[in-house]
C-alpha cells in the first residue's frame, strides 16, 4: 500500500524547517524519486552532489544559482529528462539548450560567475511556445530555433543599480 501524499500542513511544516536561518545544509535524496515530476533547486554552487539519473518523469525543473563545471555536466542534466516541458534557470550558468519536448524556457541572469558574461545563447527546441530572458546584462545574440514560438519576452534591466540608489 502506498503512502498518501502529504497535505498542505505537512508541506508547510517541512518548508518552515528547511527555511530556518541556522540550517547550513539540506541533503535531498533524488535517487529514489523515479516518479518525480517537478523539482526546484535553490543553491549557489556545484550540482555534483545531486543524482538526477532516476528522475525520468521530470516535466518541470527550476534551478537557481546552479553552476555547471563543464558542458558535459549540463548535457547530462539536459538529456536525462526526456519529458521535460518547462525549464527555468535563475542566476545559473547560461548554456545552449537543445531539447525536443521543451515548451517553456525562462532564463534570468542577475549575477555573474567569476565576472564572466556570456554573449550568445542558442536555443533549439522545436515545440517551444514560450521563451523569456530577463537580465541586467545584454547578450549580443540570442538565437531561438523554434517554429512554434508564440510568446517571447526579453527584458534588459541596465539601470537596476541607479534605481536602487534612489
Amino acid at each position: 500500500m502506498s503512502e498518501a501524499p502529504p497535505d498542505g500542513s505537512q508541506v508547510n511544516r517541512w518548508l518552515s524547517f528547511a527555511a530556518q536561518p541556522h540550517l547550513k545544509e539540506l541533503d535531498v535524496n533524488t535517487s529514489e524519486a523515479i516518479n518525480l515530476e517537478s523539482f526546484v533547486y535553490i543553491g549557489y554552487g556545484d550540482l555534483y552532489d545531486y543524482d538526477f539519473a532516476s528522475c525520468k518523469q521530470l516535466t518541470h525543473l527550476s534551478m537557481t544559482g546552479a553552476h555547471f563545471d563543464c558542458d558535459e555536466e549540463f548535457k547530462n542534466i539536459n538529456s536525462g529528462f526526456p519529458l521535460l516541458e518547462s525549464f527555468t534557470m535563475i542566476d545559473c550558468d547560461l548554456v545552449d539548450r537543445r531539447h525536443q519536448y521543451l515548451k517553456v524556457l525562462v532564463l534570468e541572469k542577475y549575477e555573474d560567475w567569476a565576472g564572466q558574461v556570456k554573449t550568445k545563447i542558442s536555443i533549439d527546441a522545436p515545440i517551444l511556445v514560450s521563451f523569456g530572458y530577463h537580465s541586467r546584462h545584454a547578450l549580443l545574440q540570442i538565437v531561438v530555433n523554434s517554429p512554434n514560438l508564440l510568446d517571447a519576452t526579453i527584458t534588459l534591466d541596465f539601470f537596476w543599480n541607479v534605481r536602487r540608489m534612489e
